[in-house]
């Protein structure tokens, strides 16, 4: 909990502000509460990051996606910003200010990114990051606030 929420619902609060639709995905043993939108299950594969992306990409249908992970709870602002450009190429994914990306707070082509997701799964290919090599990337300064991870209760 942060602030009173779980760190899942204040991602959908985040992404209800600013898609026209927000799936979450999760492992089928681990309960979530009532988000208020769709809610899928991990796709048969590997128990991986990636996979849970690419059930989620074929989820929508959208061409332009956001991707948040629920340990990314000041990511609202960088979202913001990605959303108030025009995409261009494949990715537009945020850096932190040592030059690392950062997946799982970005924006991709859903077709493009799907399909290099769904052959890096048959490759056992489970790297988020993987996917940048594939892509054609567009890389966005963002703030160490805004990509504050929380892994651990230790973390908040």
């Amino acid at each position: 909990m942060l602030d009173g929420q779980t760190l899942v619902a204040r991602a959908v609060e985040t992404l209800n502000e600013l898609c026209d639709e927000v799936v979450v995905i999760g492992r089928a043993e681990v309960a979530l509460p009532p988000l208020g939108v769709a809610v899928f299950t991990d796709a048969p594969g590997p128990a991986c990051v990636l996979n849970a992306m690419v059930t989620g990409l074929a989820a929508l249908v959208d061409d332009e996606v956001l991707v948040l992970a629920c340990d990314l709870p000041a990511a609202a602002p960088l979202l913001g910003r990605l959303m108030g450009v025009p995409l261009s190429g494949d990715a537009m994914v945020p850096t932190d200010p040592a030059g690392r990306p950062q997946p799982l707070a970005a924006r991709y082509r859903r077709r493009e990114t799907l399909a290099v997701g769904t052959a890096l799964l048959a490759a056992d290919d489970r790297r988020v990051l993987a996917l940048l090599g594939h892509l054609d990337v567009a890389l966005i300064p963002a703030s160490a606030v805004e990509l504050r991870n929380l892994n651990t209760p230790a973390d908040l």
